[in-house]
């Protein structure tokens, strides 16, 4: 199939996120109170994560203007997860599929701690094969080859590392060694199969993590890095094989 061309972007600053943000506490949280902020049921964008939003939505668009990403020929949509819901909302209040956003079921955040869900825990594990999967099924339906997607930094960063879509010291190199932070995300091409591989039931002693990169490696023939978006607007360009 063509290829997809996919933003994704982390979502401003949460509720969650202030209350473990030392720029924002002025101090360094403890372990608890950075354990206490994960167990914020589905919150809120506090007034400065919505701000930076506001601000940040028209120098975003004419990135993604001379990215190719068009009104008319771009989908919008996020996780179901509140934060990044608005975030949405706030980057792009004009934009017309915003009536009803795009709710992709595969996004939410990697790791064991309840992740802020409305409920306090996890809904199904995140997975960067269904969330391709999603697309592809869209992408035919809608007949759209653009994403711009709101999603989780743990999910961004631990679908590239994980999945092998690039290899790990690139990212790493990529961030600096550092956590992706708020409305920082990238933007990809990505040359995607047509169909699904038959899942072998022979028993194999390879590990979870080797058929996880296989499977990505079937999916992605290859992943081009358009650029690197965040509010300071760099851009770092560069393409691999997945």
């Amino acid at each position: 199939m063509p290829p997809i061309e996919l933003v994704l972007l982390r979502h401003a600053q949460s509720e969650s996120n202030r209350r473990r943000d030392p720029r924002s506490l002025g101090y360094v949280p403890s372990e608890k109170e950075i354990a206490d902020s994960r167990e914020v049921p589905d919150p809120h964008l506090t007034p400065f994560g919505k701000d930076v939003a506001e601000q940040y939505g028209p120098l975003l668009q004419d990135r993604l203007l001379e990215l190719g990403f068009r009104p008319e020929n771009t989908l919008v949509g996020s996780s179901r997860l509140l934060r990044a819901q608005q975030t949405v909302r706030t980057l792009f209040p004009e934009v017309g599929n915003l009536a009803k956003p795009l709710i992709f079921k595969a996004l939410g955040e990697f790791g064991n701690f309840p992740e802020n869900t409305p409920t306090g825990r996890n809904y199904e594990e995140p997975s960067w094969e269904q969330f391709l999967e999603e697309l592809k099924v869209i992408a035919r339906k809608r007949g759209r080859r653009r994403f711009v997607v709101v999603a989780h930094g743990g999910f961004i960063v631990g679908s590239l590392k994980q999945e092998r879509v690039f290899p790990v010291w690139r990212v790493s190199r990529l961030l600096g060694g550092r956590e992706l932070d708020n409305l920082e995300g990238v933007a990809l091409r990505l040359e995607l199969s047509s169909s699904t591989a038959r899942r072998s039931t022979r028993r194999s002693a390879r590990s979870s993590a080797r058929r996880s990169a296989e499977r990505a490696r079937r999916r992605v023939g290859r992943a081009e890095l358009l650029d690197f978006l965040s509010p300071a607007h760099h851009v770092m360009p560069g393409e691999v094989s997945a």
